[in-house]
């Protein structure tokens, strides 16, 4: 235990991710004799292996899975309490880990960042793009500060505060049978073909349970990560998709789908600031979400 180094911990949590000891090296810039010293340190202060030899790479095994899960949560506290006492001395300039959904990357983050680096121009800023269950789970482990969502989350580590509430609409393409139409129950599209996002995504769930609610489980048949291919899918006679309108100054280029407005008072998504709850919040993330706040408040 007492030959033991945090060190030790985070190049464990490398091997683990990596499951190959010399691709964890390079990436550490250690020799690969020292990192399988660390790796045999970890194991004998565990008092348990941890990791199984699958040719030329390891693997975790249950024990190995269970202990680096804390590992990953330690290491995101330790981080947390270094910045607070740099802070506090004056040593740092302040970090904000900010993330979000593919969605909410082309015009809401840019806007948000630029009036923040107007006020705060020496905080470093990290960006992390990605799914709403990825975010989530990401913020519950500590490895960002805060996290533009939508729907909001249902998690109790999490708290949040809503930004905005926006609708959300049926594109169809552009020679369907109800193009045209100014609104549309779900109902009336039952038995269509749809493109959808994939599984993970936000707007997949509010998807779901607006067809839900309709009483029916929608026939996907094309699915994607991106809003513009989903845009495009439709236009080009791909199925039907429920999006929200565009952002300000969004365009996406080539054909355009027909689109309404869905018969259904809960079509809308909610958007929201996520972060972790009870954690410490450095400086920099309280003025983030002091200045997204102000943001929504006075309608952007």
């Amino acid at each position: 235990m007492s030959d033991l180094r945090l060190e030790d911990l985070r190049w464990f949590v490398e091997v683990a991710e990596r499951e190959h000891v010399s691709q964890a090296a390079a990436a550490l810039h250690v020799s690969q004799p020292a990192l399988s010293r660390s790796v045999a340190r970890v194991e004998a202060w565990a008092g348990v292996p941890l990791l199984d030899r699958v040719g030329r790479g390891v693997r975790l095994n249950p024990q190995g899975r269970e202990l680096v899960e804390h590992l990953r949560r330690a290491a995101s506290e330790v981080d947390a309490g270094r910045d607070r006492v740099r802070e506090a001395a004056g040593l740092e300039r302040g970090r904000l880990r900010l993330a979000f959904q593919h969605s909410l990357g082309a015009w809401l983050v840019p806007e948000l960042l630029a009036r923040f680096r107007e006020q705060h121009p020496t905080v470093e800023v990290r960006l992390r793009e990605d799914s709403r269950t990825a975010l989530l789970a990401a913020l519950g482990d500590g490895e960002i500060d805060l996290a533009l969502v939508s729907p909001v989350p249902d998690d109790e580590r999490l708290a949040w505060r809503p930004l905005w509430v926006e609708p959300l609409r049926l594109l169809l393409p552009p020679g369907h049978r109800l193009a045209g139409r100014e609104r549309i129950a779900m109902a009336e599209i039952a038995g269509e073909s749809f493109a959808a996002l994939h599984h993970g995504y936000g707007l997949r769930t509010l998807f779901e349970q607006l067809c839900g609610r309709a009483g029916f489980v929608p026939r996907i048949v094309l699915e994607t990560s991106s809003f513009a291919t989903l845009q495009g899918l439709v236009a080009a006679g791909h199925g039907l998709a429920v999006l929200p309108p565009p952002g300000p100054g969004e365009v996406h280029p080539g054909p355009q789908p027909a689109a309404a407005e869905i018969d259904d008072p809960d079509a809308t998504r909610t958007v929201a600031l996520a972060w972790r709850a009870g954690g410490y919040r450095s400086p920099a993330v309280e003025a983030f979400r002091t200045l997204a706040e102000t943001w929504s408040a006075t309608g952007g």
